[in-house]
């Protein structure tokens, strides 16, 4: 397929380069990203008692759904590091607000390009 829309190309662009910078941030965080098909969810966030953590995405998902749950799980690893098992939690549905919040806030600012905003 030829792409010929200028607008196209940037925004693939823009999308390519947030899911990048979120790999960064990942690595930056000490956390090992991995692709699995996980059944039940989107993505998951692990913490190991040495101090690394693993994010585990959905791998049959489109390209926008990775860079929202690379960016979701990130959330919760900079939110929710210190509350334990978040998905027996009482306040599960809390953080799950909170850590979409957060992706939202996080792709928007990595979509940001020139001072244009561009929003996915």
């Amino acid at each position: 397929m030829q792409i010929n829309d200028t607008t196209q190309v940037k925004n693939g662009w823009i999308k390519n380069n947030a899911f990048h910078n979120l790999m960064l941030l990942a690595k930056k965080n000490n956390a090992l990203v991995l692709f699995a098909p996980l059944k039940g969810h989107d993505g998951l966030l692990k913490g190991l008692a040495n101090g690394e953590n693993r994010v585990a995405i959905r791998m049959d998902m489109d390209f926008d759904n990775y860079i929202y749950n690379l960016a979701h799980e990130l959330a919760h690893l900079y939110l929710h590091y210190d509350k334990g098992n978040m998905v027996e939690s009482d306040r599960h549905d809390e953080y799950e607000e909170q850590a979409d919040r957060a992706a939202r806030m996080l792709i928007d600012v990595l979509s940001m390009q020139e001072g244009e905003e561009k929003c996915m």
